[in-house]
């Protein structure tokens, strides 16, 4: 079926805490994410043989639960699988820092202190960027939030997932600065309401916070920090 199959993704299923009497599945770990990963990409070698494309990809949750380097942005071609978490995070991170390369004349620009709320996935590579920026600029005043997910389950780590009551919970008592970004994905395709069913207004209210929503991409988070 090679021919005909354009890419296919390989991603480790949600489990949620609200699994009573369900089949007791088993999460993955550092060690089984390992062995997955060494598996798919052997037959992603021998389909590039074969066809010049890799067809097979793991999830950037995967690379991450290993331990390992993201692959490199080449690895992924055309970017066949993002919408299912394939590449994503290597694309927002080239995407964020040729922007940041282009302007260099923002080394003179003020920025008021702000924070990030994300899943605990990502929240390692946005310290990443903020790092980098730290290096490349004056001090960047960004304060990254993981935010652990008690809704659905600490073992749920992806920003789309997270809910409003969780960030409330558990941002309440920080020091936020002057707006708080958080990604486009954490919100229903309906608008700004989370999962909970709480609005990004409320939200806003309740921390006392203006809350700027950020889209997926490098470009878009880039601006969102320099705004």
């Amino acid at each position: 079926m090679g021919p005909v199959i354009n890419s296919v993704s390989i991603v480790p299923v949600g489990l949620t805490k609200h699994r009573d009497n369900l089949y007791p599945l088993k999460p993955y770990n550092k060690e089984l994410a390992l062995k997955l990963i060494n598996q798919v990409e052997r037959f992603a070698k021998l389909s590039y043989i074969k066809h010049r494309r890799r067809v097979f990809y793991c999830s950037d949750e995967l690379y991450i639960l290993a331990g390992l380097k993201l692959p490199s942005y080449r690895y992924y071609e055309d970017f066949p699988q993002l919408e299912n978490g394939v590449g994503m995070m290597r694309l927002f991170m080239s995407e964020f820092r040729e922007k940041a390369r282009e302007l260099d004349s923002l080394k003179t620009i003020s920025i008021s202190p702000f924070s990030i709320a994300t899943g605990s996935l990502a929240a390692d590579y946005i310290e990443k960027l903020l790092h980098v920026l730290n290096k490349w600029y004056d001090i960047i005043p960004g304060t990254v939030y993981p935010i652990i997910n008690d809704f659905f389950g600490e073992s749920v780590t992806v920003s789309g997932l997270i809910t409003g009551c969780d960030i409330l919970a558990q941002l309440k008592d920080k020091y936020l600065g002057f707006r708080l970004l958080i990604p486009r994905n954490m919100l229903r395709s309906e608008g700004d309401v989370f999962l909970d069913d709480m609005t990004v207004g409320e939200l806003s209210e309740a921390l006392n916070v203006p809350i700027r929503v950020v889209n997926i991409n490098g470009v878009d988070f880039f601006d969102a920090v320099f705004e």
